[in-house]
């Protein structure tokens, strides 16, 4: 069964998704990626995935802290070491699909990974509903149920 991965920024997007799950469980293997650092909002994801059973996996690389902090090299370094993580993830598990909110760091990598290595992205708009004379090239529907 080809596996679909919800990428929530918070607890808000993964409860959103989360009630899209019933009705997708039937076509993919449904999991969330948690793509964060290891601060309070993961670990408030991680024990909402556990308690409700859902299926996860956590993609940390370069969150870790580094003993010193050189301008430029740091940052460049944190950067190389998730797009590595991006790439062992997306080589290893193979998705079909990945679904996100936002499309900002650090999500941003691993989107453009997904779409170097041809996995179907799709960006979902769920806080505004976007009208057509403004972004008229940019608009675009997709169904995750065909």
């Amino acid at each position: 069964m080809p596996q679909l991965y919800f990428l929530p920024a918070y607890i808000g997007s993964l409860k959103y998704y989360a009630k899209l799950i019933p009705a997708l469980s039937a076509r993919y293997d449904v999991r969330f990626l948690i793509v964060r650092q290891n601060d309070y909002k993961r670990r408030q994801m991680l024990a909402h995935c556990e308690q409700q059973g859902y299926n996860y996996e956590v993609v940390d690389g370069g969150f870790n802290q580094l003993r010193f902090r050189l301008p430029l090299i740091t940052p460049t370094i944190k950067h190389f070491q998730r797009i590595q993580a991006a790439r062992r993830f997306l080589k290893t598990r193979q998705p079909a699909k990945i679904v996100a909110t936002k499309v900002i760091a650090p999500h941003d990598i691993f989107i453009r990974e997904a779409l170097r290595q041809g996995v179907e992205v799709l960006v979902l708009q769920w806080s505004f509903v976007p009208v057509q004379r403004f972004f008229p090239d940019r608009l675009h529907h997709f169904s995750l149920f065909a």
